[in-house]
């Protein structure tokens, strides 16, 4: 389907479970915005569900996009915010770089050159962890990297877990 500017687009996946419960994932493309809305909910699994926090990881290869893949590798970059306060891996490492953040985050964002795909969470609750991995022997793959957060179960059971992804120019 073609979502024009003014335009919006839901899609909502659901796994029916047994006794009525289920989980939904849905998904909100609007015609003329690089965000694309995102909420996880559920029905009847209180109770079934635990009230520890749920785990979100998000790994990606970034693929080659210029000509040049050593200048792309040193501009790929992991990023985040928390509290307000930017902060990123190691830009020029080509080697693998992980750092533990203490606390909940903001945003997290996989920066290539010119393009940027971000999760934007409203509400996370623990420690977040991101990483990023070069292969200088790979011609296709500029960096691997991840990201990881708590989530907390209690939207999950409750109203939804709602978060926003950005895909778009820097």
């Amino acid at each position: 389907a073609t979502v024009g500017e003014g335009d919006s687009l839901m899609i909502t996946f659901t796994a029916a479970l047994s006794g009525g419960r289920e989980i939904r994932q849905v998904y909100k493309i609007a015609g003329d915005s690089y965000v694309v809305g995102y909420q996880l909910s559920s029905t009847g699994l209180v109770g079934l569900v635990d009230n520890t926090n749920l785990d979100y990881t998000w790994n990606a290869d970034l693929y080659q996009l210029e000509k040049d893949i050593t200048e792309e590798r040193l501009r790929t970059n992991v990023m985040y915010s928390q509290n307000n306060s930017d902060s990123e891996l190691s830009q020029r490492s080509t080697s693998y770089e992980e750092e533990k953040i203490e606390g909940p985050i903001d945003w997290i964002s996989f920066h290539q050159k010119f393009f940027t795909s971000s999760v934007i969470p409203e509400k996370t609750t623990g420690d977040a962890k991101i990483s990023m991995e070069g292969n200088e022997g790979d011609m296709e793959v500029v960096r691997a990297v991840s990201a990881a957060f708590e989530l907390p179960s209690s939207d999950f059971l409750g109203e939804g877990i709602n978060m926003r992804y950005y895909f778009g120019p820097n």
